[in-house]
């Protein structure tokens, strides 16, 4: 009777502690891969530009914005050679993110020289950025 108690507890606290030593593990998400792709003009190709990005890979973490980001020089703003979200001009392009290229035309700035990339915000507001792409026109 003393060994089956003896057993009997230890599988009693074996069942305990495996169930505690187990943990939920947060798998990490994926985030989406963007590609920079040449901008477009019309005549007027320094003043206006419609920008594209285009997604390779949703990635499996949810985006609330995406577009691309770009410095120009005139943009009223320090040129810089990576553009970000956080200090230069978005050209948003509209919501559902999915698969494969989209554009949006940007403003009205002349200017002879731009650097721009795609760009996306995450659900979690980290960014991921593309290729930087340039302009220049000397």
């Amino acid at each position: 009777m003393q060994k089956r108690f003896s057993i009997l507890a230890l599988v009693v606290l074996s069942l305990f502690l495996f169930s505690y030593s187990c943990q939920d593990h947060v798998v990490p998400g994926v985030p989406p891969q963007l590609k920079t792709l040449p901008f477009s003009g019309g005549q007027n190709a320094k003043c206006s530009l419609t920008y594209t990005v285009e997604v390779t890979d949703v990635g499996t973490i949810p985006v609330k914005e995406y577009g691309v980001v770009f410095s120009a020089v005139n943009d009223g703003r320090t040129f810089v050679v990576n553009p970000t979200v956080a200090d230069n001009i978005r050209v948003i392009v509209a919501l559902p993110f999915v698969a494969g290229p989209k554009s949006n035309a940007g403003p009205q700035i002349c200017t002879n020289r731009i650097n721009y990339r795609a760009y996306a915000i995450l659900q979690d507001d980290s960014v991921v950025y593309g290729n930087t792409l340039n302009y220049n026109d000397n």
